[in-house]
C-alpha cells in the first residue's frame, strides 16, 4: 500500500514541479501529512510543440482544353449520275428477234417452191384511191370482197406464171427473200392496163400465206385513174 509520503511525492513529480528534493527530504524530516504544503506560486505556462507547417493541398490545375467543336454531320454521298448524251449518238442494237424474211438474202428470179402451186384466195377491198371522174366505174369493176383460184407454177431457168380461174394469164416477175415473196405482172382491162403488185408471207408449214395486193389502173400517156388495195388470204388446194 502506498504511503501519504511517497503520494506526495508522486503528485509533484507528476505536475513538473520545482523543488521537489527539498521538499521530499522535508517530508522525511517528520512533516505531518495532514499539514499544508506551501509551494511556491508559480504560473503555469504549457509547453506546446514548435509550430509545424502544415501544407495546405493545392488544386492541380489541369490545362484547359480548347471547347471541342460539334462534329459536323458527314456530307452526304452524291448519287452517281449516268452520262449523258452518249446513248442518244449511239444507235441501239437491232432486236435479237430477227425473222427468216430479214436475215435470209433477198433473190431476184427465184421463188422458193413453198409459193408454187394451187391456191384458193379471198380478197377484201381495203382502200381506193381515184380521180373523180372514174370514182363511180370502181365499184362496177373491183368488188368489195373476190374469191379466185390462183396457179402458181414455173422455174428461174423457165421463168414463172400466174394463171387465175377469171382468165388472167400473165408472166411474173419475182423477189424472194426467205418467206417473203414479191410477185409483179400487168394484164389488160377494157382499154386500159391493171398492174398489179403482190405480197405473200408464208405461214410455217406451207399451206397458207397473208398477202397483200396493189392494183393501179393506168392508161398511157395519162396518170393512173385509181389505185386499189386488196387484203388476201391463200389456202393450198
Amino acid at each position: 500500500m502506498i504511503k501519504n509520503q511517497e503520494l506526495v511525492y508522486l503528485l509533484l513529480l507528476s505536475f513538473g514541479l520545482s523543488g521537489v528534493p527539498a521538499l521530499a527530504d522535508s517530508i522525511k524530516g517528520g512533516v505531518e501529512t495532514n499539514d499544508v504544503i506551501q509551494t511556491p506560486q508559480q504560473s503555469y505556462v504549457p509547453s506546446y510543440g514548435a509550430p509545424k507547417m502544415i501544407g495546405v493541398p493545392v488544386p492541380v490545375q489541369h490545362p484547359l482544353k480548347p471547347k471541342e467543336a460539334p462534329l459536323k454531320p458527314k456530307p452526304k454521298p452524291k448519287p452517281i449520275v449516268p452520262i449523258q448524251g452518249a446513248v442518244t449518238q449511239v444507235a441501239p442494237p437491232p432486236p435479237l428477234k430477227a425473222s427468216a424474211a430479214v436475215s435470209a438474202p433477198v433473190t431476184e428470179g427465184v421463188l422458193p417452191p413453198q409459193f408454187l402451186g394451187r391456191w384458193q384466195v379471198m380478197g377484201s377491198r381495203s382502200g381506193v384511191e381515184a380521180q373523180p371522174q372514174f370514182q363511180k366505174g370502181i365499184d362496177g369493176i373491183f368488188a368489195a370482197s373476190t374469191a379466185n383460184t390462183w396457179t402458181i407454177q414455173g422455174s428461174p431457168q423457165q421463168g414463172y406464171m400466174l394463171s387465175t380461174d377469171s382468165g388472167v394469164s400473165t408472166p411474173l416477175t419475182v423477189v424472194s427473200q426467205g418467206n417473203q415473196a414479191i410477185l409483179k405482172y400487168q394484164h389488160p382491162i377494157r382499154n386500159t392496163v391493171a398492174q398489179e403488185a403482190l405480197v405473200m408471207q408464208m405461214t410455217p408449214g406451207g399451206v397458207q400465206f397473208d398477202g397483200l395486193e396493189r392494183i393501179t389502173i393506168v392508161k398511157q400517156g395519162e396518170p393512173p385513174r385509181a389505185k386499189v388495195t386488196y387484203k388476201l388470204i391463200g389456202h393450198r388446194q
